[in-house]
């Protein structure tokens, strides 16, 4: 059942991009000055929410018109991720060319020594504006950009602090400290701030006689779904279809069921629920279609268009009810693919690819359209080649990966395997899109397809190994990457001992066991769903009881630093011993020696020798850091600290 639409008031919706029209034609746009770049990107928006490219039931008037005059890219993809934020990578992949194995932490940080897109655009004499979400660190930020408004520096507007309708916010700081008291609170919702920030900002270029960078990065539609009125009640929830592959629950444990986008609905996903939540997300993305309009209506009206390329891009997409799922925590088409629309001086108007690429791809192509070297750091394709040869081929597959247990690769031809190891589990998922576009039948088993699923692994292993995946699914422990940071002495005299903590762990990071902390297993380096236990903005306190006195060595306890998961090194831990439990004598207080800042993921021993002391209690306290620094892209927000062993010898 298709959403009913009202003519005039599509047509008065339209009318922003219509204003200021030019003809199209198949070369594109050609300037003889330097043109600007506006990129306009949005989040947790999946490929196939646009009224233009088949889907009947989404309004989406001016990105339906983006694409009469631009070129469209029907088969972009971001690569996934490390972590559950999987904006994180791809807007590091955007905005370096990297490709995501190739990021420092995964993203969270980007390094001086890979050169940005908008560094790049500032040697070349060009003024350079964010505004929008940055969800990197704000060292990168700083560097980047001369000039911005309307900032948030983070990954969702949490409901609980104002959400979308009022979003915190920073004004551009020419310091780059953006301290905590300059925030502010606005009172409307969080696309109309950043588009009218770019508006007013593309006005003002109108007569300077520079070339100018205008970033702006939508935070919509992710979460919270809340979208205006007019375009909550533009969808009908009861009219919504569900999507091919809606599923009641997902087929098997994908290893990441419980993450947060996954507790949005109850499992099994009530269909009505998810119809409600697919009309909230069509509202979300018809919003940020009528800011699109706006900013491209300004472009016009002040005759810069002309001389634009402007980039249409999402940075990941979503489940929403398919496969059982509702995040985009998974490597099936509807998480993995992206929309991506390129126009201005130099791409052909009103023509589709389907060429397989990614969000890194984008800067070389900006490179070449600029006609400037792209630099060394950049690793990506550029798509300039399709301009000049819509038939050019490209890439023959692609790769995506997630956490340590999901791994995939698509063909040019449109086969996909996705294999998984989940808690010793090990699942194979074979699709031919050709005619399987909703991944619904797994040919993996079936005995006519054993030629295509060996090739497809082989691929998948040359793809892993091209992009410098160390991971080695030949392997029955990948899913359980063996610590390299620690060794559990055989000594470990806590083992099987008792152990009380004053606060308990999250229930999301348990350790899966009760005793995680003193087991004699040590926690992975970046599986940290397996044995580590996470608490969330609160310190860690345990007391161990080794059931009798004892001549004790050495104490030590591991920690894990992950800052693109939000997983910082305690600021301090103490060791204490006692004979009777009341008593205790303070034996070290030690910092951890890895800078906050470290770039890559790892774990930190806190050790201390004593002298052969007696001792029947052992007390571990750990302070966590509290909030993420301001440095990082989730400034402000709780963060988490890891421990796995506690070992006494």
């Amino acid at each position: 059942m298709h959403v009913r639409c009202d003519y005039l008031a599509r047509l008065l919706y339209l009318m922003p991009f219509l204003t200021g029209l030019v003809a199209c034609s198949q070369t594109g746009r050609e300037s003889s000055t330097k043109p600007n770049i506006v990129i306009l990107y949005t989040d947790d928006q999946r490929f196939n929410t646009i009224h233009a490219l088949g889907n009947e039931e989404i309004s989406t008037p001016n990105i339906d018109q983006l694409m009469t005059e631009g070129t469209t890219f029907t088969r972009a993809h971001t690569m996934g991720g490390e972590s559950g934020a999987l904006c994180v990578p791809s807007r590091a992949m955007l905005n370096t060319g990297r490709y995501i194995n190739s990021l420092a932490s995964y993203g969270a940080v980007i390094p001086s020594r890979h050169t940005m897109m908008p560094e790049l655009l500032k040697e070349l004499g060009y003024k350079t504006f964010a505004t929008g979400k940055w969800h990197n660190d704000r060292n990168s930020f700083v560097r980047s950009f001369t000039d911005g408004d309307n900032i948030f520096f983070g990954g969702m507007h949490m409901p609980d602090v104002g959400g979308h309708e009022r979003p915190w916010l920073y004004h551009f700081d020419s310091t780059g400290k953006y301290p905590p008291e300059a925030k502010w609170q606005g009172n409307g919702f969080s696309s109309n701030y950043f588009a009218d920030a770019a508006v007013e900002f593309i006005q003002k270029q109108q007569d300077v006689d520079q070339p100018f960078y205008c970033y702006v990065a939508f935070s919509s539609p992710h979460d919270p779904r809340t979208p205006p009125k007019e375009f909550a009640e533009y969808y009908k929830s009861r009219e919504v279809t569900l999507p091919e592959n809606f599923m009641l629950e997902p087929l098997f444990d994908n290893g990441e069921l419980k993450v947060r986008d996954e507790l949005l609905l109850p499992t099994p996903r009530p269909p009505d629920l998810v119809q409600r939540e697919l009309a909230l997300y069509y509202g979300m993305i018809s919003e940020v279609d009528a800011q699109i309009g706006r900013i491209i209506k300004t472009l016009k009206e002040t005759e810069q268009w002309e001389n634009t390329i402007l980039v249409y891009a999402g940075d990941n997409g979503l489940a929403v009810g398919s496969h059982g799922l509702l995040g985009k925590q998974n490597l099936y088409e509807h998480s993995m693919r992206v929309p991506l629309i390129m126009a201005g001086p130099g791409v052909p108007e009103n023509q589709k690819s389907d060429a397989l690429c990614y969000l890194s791809d984008i800067f070389p192509t900006i490179c070449d359209l600029l006609s400037v070297e792209k630099p060394n750091t950049v690793e990506a394709k550029s798509l300039a080649s399709i301009f000049r040869n819509p038939e050019a081929d490209f890439r023959d597959e692609i790769y995506y990966l997630y956490r340590d247990f999901q791994r995939g690769v698509r063909t040019a031809d449109n086969w996909k395997l996705i294999k998984y190891h989940v808690r010793g589990q090990e699942t194979t998922q074979l699709f031919n899109l050709n005619n399987d576009p909703d991944e619904l039948i797994n040919l993996a088993d079936h005995p006519a397809f054993t030629n295509q699923l060996n090739e497809l692994t082989q691929r998948l292993k040359n793809q892993m190994a091209f992009y410098g995946d160390k991971l080695n699914i030949d392997k029955s422990n990948w899913g359980k990457r063996i610590p390299v940071a620690r060794k559990i002495n055989q000594k470990h005299l806590a083992v099987g001992k008792k152990i009380h903590l004053t606060s308990p762990p999250s229930s999301k990071y348990d350790g899966e066991e009760p005793d995680a902390l003193i087991n004699g297993k040590a926690g992975l380096l970046e599986n940290f769903t397996y044995l580590w236990q996470g608490f969330e903005g609160n310190d860690l306190e345990a007391v161990i009881d080794l059931g009798k006195s004892t001549t004790v060595n050495k104490i030590s306890a591991g920690f894990l630093q992950n800052t693109s998961s939000w997983i910082f090194l305690p600021q301090h831990v103490e060791f204490a011993i006692s004979t009777n439990g009341q008593s205790y004598e303070v034996v070290a207080d030690l910092k951890h020696t890895t800078s906050e800042e470290d770039l890559e993921p790892a774990i930190e021993d806190f050790s201390q020798k004593i002298d052969s002391k007696q001792a029947r209690y052992i007390r571990v306290k750990a302070k966590n850091l509290g909030t993420c620094p301001n440095w990082h892209q989730g400034a402000g927000q709780k963060a988490w600290m890891f421990a796995d062993e506690i070992v006494v010898e």
